[in-house]
C-alpha cells in the first residue's frame, strides 16, 4: 500500500491480478495455441472463484464430458429467452456484475 491506496485498486484489476503476474513471471507461451489455452483457463478459473464454485471439480467434469464426447459443462447457467423472463430478470447480464462485484474484497471496499 502506498499512501493509503492500494495498488489494485478496482474490482477489474482484482480479476485480472493473478494472469497478470502470472505472464509477467512466466516465460510466456510457444504459440497462439498456447495463448489460447492460457486464455481460456484463467478466465474459467476467475469465473468459477466468482460463483464459489470448485476449479478443480469443473476442470475435472470438463475432462469427463470430452472423454465421453458430451457437451462441456457451463461456466454460467443458460439464460431463459426474453419472452420467458420475469420483469426482474436483467435483459444484459449487468445485474450478474453487481451481485458478484463484491467477492473478493475486504467489507470496507465493497
Amino acid at each position: 500500500m502506498l499512501g493509503g491506496i492500494e495498488p489494485t485498486n478496482n474490482f477489474g484489476e482484482q480479476c485480472i491480478r493473478h494472469a497478470v503476474m502470472y505472464r509477467k513471471t512466466s516465460f510466456g507461451t510457444q504459440g497462439p495455441e498456447g495463448s489460447c489455452f492460457v486464455e481460456r483457463i484463467f478466465t474459467a478459473v476467475t469465473t468459477l472463484k466468482l460463483q464459489e464454485r470448485g476449479v478443480l471439480d469443473f476442470l475435472t467434469d470438463t475432462l469427463r464430458t470430452h472423454r465421453r464426447s458430451l457437451p462441456p459443462p457451463r461456466c454460467f447457467p443458460l439464460r431463459r429467452p426474453l419472452s420467458l423472463r420475469t420483469q426482474h430478470e436483467s435483459v444484459n447480464g449487468y445485474d450478474w456484475f453487481i451481485a458478484f462485484k463484491g467477492v473478493g474484497m475486504d467489507a470496507s471496499r465493497r
